[in-house]
């Protein structure tokens, strides 16, 4: 199936392990529920497709443009995501586990539940775009926009203290993110982690 034009198709429930997806133009596809894991993606189009609940574990996504798909409880455990286009992808509780997301496009992306143990976000940049901030960490600091501190800073910041930054867009972000960072953080082993 490399290449092959399947825009809009129904393969809700499909069994598509291990296929040969390269290149492949899934936009708008629906693939709810679909078991797609080893499968190579790699460039393949899947702008506005559906794999809520999908099977992902171990695919290859690597480049694929994935602009607003909804992976809600998506098992992506493992998977190749590097340079990936997830700019306002819907990943909510999705597992990410050990996935590659190393230069991927994160901007927009939904991650509030999702589980980013071992994954591989700031393996060379160490830098991620989110939706209302650029974020860049070391084992020690994080920068978030214009704000520089320690990891054990940000973990302890009040409610109020996050206000004073950059009032309220800065307190959604923070209740989001906190979580996310701080898991990203623990599973290095970074400092200021609970």
């Amino acid at each position: 199936l490399a290449g092959a034009n399947l825009c809009d198709a129904d393969l809700a429930g499909a069994n598509l392990i291990g296929a040969n997806l390269r290149g492949a133009d899934l936009a708008g596809a629906n693939l709810r529920g679909a078991d797609l894991d080893y499968a190579n993606l790699i460039g393949a189009n899947l702008r506005d497709a559906n794999l809520r609940g999908a099977n992902l574990i171990g695919a290859n996504l690597r480049d694929a443009n994935l602009d607003y798909a909804n992976l809600i409880g998506a098992n992506l455990r493992g998977a190749d995501l590097a340079g990936a286009n997830l700019i306002g992808a819907n990943l909510r509780n999705s597992d990410l586990g050990g996935a590659n997301l190393r230069h991927a496009d994160l901007r927009g992306a939904d991650l509030y539940g999702a589980n980013l143990n071992n994954a591989d976000v700031f393996a060379v940049s160490r830098s991620l775009a989110t939706h209302n901030y650029d974020v860049f960490a070391t084992s020690t600091h994080v920068r978030i926009g214009c704000q520089f501190h320690t990891w054990g800073d940000w973990m302890e910041f009040s409610d109020a203290a996050i206000l004073k930054m950059d009032g309220s867009t800065a307190l959604k972000f923070w209740r989001v993110w906190k979580p996310i960072l701080r898991s990203i953080a623990a599973s290095r082993g970074w400092d200021g982690q609970a």
